[in-house]
C-alpha cells in the first residue's frame, strides 16, 4: 500500500471534525513549502468553523499599548469594578 493510499484509508477512519483538520494541515504544509502560494498576501479569510476549533475565544479593538499595560489596565479595571470590599 502506498503512503498516499494509506493516508487516504486511515482519513477515511476519522469523524467529520478530524478530517477537517487535517485538510487544514495538508493545506498548511502546501503552502509552507511553496506549492500553494497564498491568494491575498497570506492572509486568508477562516473557513465556518475553524475558529471555533482552535479554540479561539475572541478579539477587542484596545489601545496599541495594551500588551505593554495590561496589568495596569486589568488593576484599575477590577479596582473600579469590585471597589466596595
Amino acid at each position: 500500500m502506498t503512503e498516499l493510499e494509506q493516508i487516504t484509508e486511515l482519513c477515511r477512519e476519522l469523524p467529520a471534525d478530524a478530517r477537517r483538520q487535517v485538510l487544514a494541515l495538508l493545506r498548511t504544509l502546501r503552502e509552507q513549502h511553496g506549492l500553494d502560494p497564498p491568494e491575498t498576501g497570506g492572509q486568508r479569510a477562516p473557513q465556518p468553523g475553524v475558529l471555533e476549533q482552535v479554540g479561539f475565544v475572541g478579539s477587542l479593538d484596545a489601545e496599541p499599548s495594551l500588551s505593554e499595560q495590561y496589568k495596569e489596565v486589568i488593576s484599575e479595571t477590577l479596582t473600579a469594578k469590585h471597589d466596595h470590599r
